[in-house]
């Protein structure tokens, strides 16, 4: 199926992106919606401006869009122009997203597949934590801590490219 993918430039769209692919799926376009703020609830935020260069690595084209507002039926709208234009010019036929535990997420995003008739794909849905960071691990993914926003993570964690270990210790302090 050609698929669009909601990329965030994180490891959850990433490895969405190469589950979809392992599944037999096309990638044809990745979908960036730059939040106005950190305040966004439907959106990811964090180092969004480098997914231009994510594009280029994968060699699949980016369409992005800036969110005049942090209200999640402003977000919504924009995110519909995107796939609009997404199944204009690339003939998508579903969205493949990274969201693992947002109920919230999930279900905006499948109300707007839904009103553009694509399917919504979700392979990482429900994932359990300590599995799902080992699963990015033995599939080589390397992936660095760049924002500390947990209790209990401080700073010795930021810019740390995460291992097997670190997952465990992870996985006991929380």
């Amino acid at each position: 199926m050609r698929l669009a993918s909601l990329f965030s430039g994180g490891k959850d769209s990433t490895f969405a992106i190469y589950l979809a692919q392992k599944q037999g799926h096309e990638i044809v376009c990745l979908l960036s919606i730059f939040p106005k703020s950190e305040e966004s609830h439907l959106l990811h935020h964090p180092n969004m401006k480098w997914t231009h260069l994510q594009s280029q690595s994968m060699n699949i084209p980016q369409l992005t869009i800036h969110s005049s507002s942090d209200e999640p039926d402003d977000e919504l709208i924009a995110f519909g122009n995107l796939l609009q234009t997404a199944k204009d010019q690339f003939n998508i036929e579903g969205l493949v997203h990274g969201g693992i535990k947002s109920k919230f997420q999930k279900e905006k995003f499948e109300t707007m597949c839904s009103k553009f008739n694509l399917i919504a794909i979700a392979p990482l849905w429900n994932a359990e934590p300590y599995p799902y960071m080992n699963n990015l691990l033995d599939s080589d993914f390397e992936f660095i801590m760049t924002t500390v926003s947990s209790d209990g993570l401080n700073d010795s964690w930021l810019g740390k490219s995460i291992t097997k270990s670190d997952v465990d210790i992870l996985k006991k302090s929380f």
